[in-house]
């Protein structure tokens, strides 16, 4: 598709993979490549008493740094200060603690956002796929959608609204009334996920070792990929048209060439189909795409 496409990735790694200063720098090399050609120029903290002031990305060196820190609990950064003005990238690394489930109560989380044009996808997954083998991830996703405010909520486990402008969704309204109207006036948008993320919300302990759903893209770890067979029967087998292996015994999958919304004839299809295939290491939540494009 030619316009500007809007993509949310996630994966989960053992913690002790994240801390590690020499992976952590590869892994910001990485992930940097993943937004090219915007910089992260901008970086904020999350730590144990509140979030950090916002400062200009001075050294990978002070990134490790801040990173290494035993009070901070998520490190942001960003290719400027507004999402809603022109390309945009988003990046953040965080230490997660959610024990039950199956997930260990110190596991890692990195997550992506950001605007593709272009061939800006080819780059991204490249540099995605690398920083997932570098941190030996579980698993993960990449959600395609025109309207960025899916990306950031499917990321967060955040039901959202559009970011979209008045004028663009309700031309009708006089400007004197829009602003009395809550977003959550606006009309239906046929990428609305949010129903999904409510769902999957319920077990977030499990995502990681079980995958979070369907999408675009597919990062699967080693053990799933076992799970599903073995890694020659799922490339052989996988009702996407990009299936290869990624770094020893994972695989990456992909529903079409190029970022699709979820409203797409081909995208609807695979969605379903992969559901279908992928069933067996799911989290447990009901069948998505079989009811919701039935």
């Amino acid at each position: 598709m030619n316009t500007t496409m809007w993509v949310g990735t996630q994966f989960r790694c053992a913690n002790e993979k994240i801390v590690d200063l020499g992976v952590f720098e590869s892994m910001l090399a990485a992930m940097a490549y993943a937004c090219g050609p915007l910089t992260l120029t901008d970086y904020f903290t999350c730590t144990t008493s509140g979030i950090g002031q916002q400062r200009s990305v001075s050294t990978p060196e002070n990134l490790v740094r801040l990173w290494n820190r035993k009070t901070t609990v998520e490190l942001h950064l960003q290719s400027s200060r507004r999402m809603d003005d022109g390309p945009y990238a988003s990046v953040f690394f965080g230490r997660s603690d959610r024990p039950g489930g199956e997930v260990p109560p110190t596991s890692g989380e990195v997550t992506m956002y950001r605007t593709v044009s272009g061939d800006e996808h080819a780059n991204f997954l490249l540099g995605l796929k690398r920083a997932f083998v570098l941190a030996d991830g579980w698993s993960g996703h990449v959600h395609a959608t025109t309207e960025g405010a899916f990306a950031y909520g499917e990321n967060g486990f955040t039901s959202m609204r559009p970011w979209r402008r008045w004028d663009e969704d309700l031309p009708e309204i006089p400007l004197s009334e829009r602003g009395k109207r809550s977003i959550f006036d606006r009309p239906p948008h046929a990428e609305d996920t949010n129903d999904r993320v409510e769902l999957v919300r319920t077990v977030r302990s499990r995502v990681g070792p079980r995958v979070r759903g369907t999408y675009w893209g597919t990062l699967l770890g080693p053990a799933l990929v076992e799970e599903l067979g073995g890694l020659a029967g799922l490339i052989r087998d996988a009702p996407v048209v990009v299936a290869e292996p990624l770094g020893t015994g994972g695989a990456y999958l992909q529903l079409t060439p190029t970022p699709e919304p979820i409203t797409t004839e081909t995208m609807q299809r695979g969605l379903l189909a992969l559901e279908r295939f992928l069933q067996p290491v799911l989290v447990p939540t009901p069948p998505y795409w079989a009811t919701r494009t039935s």
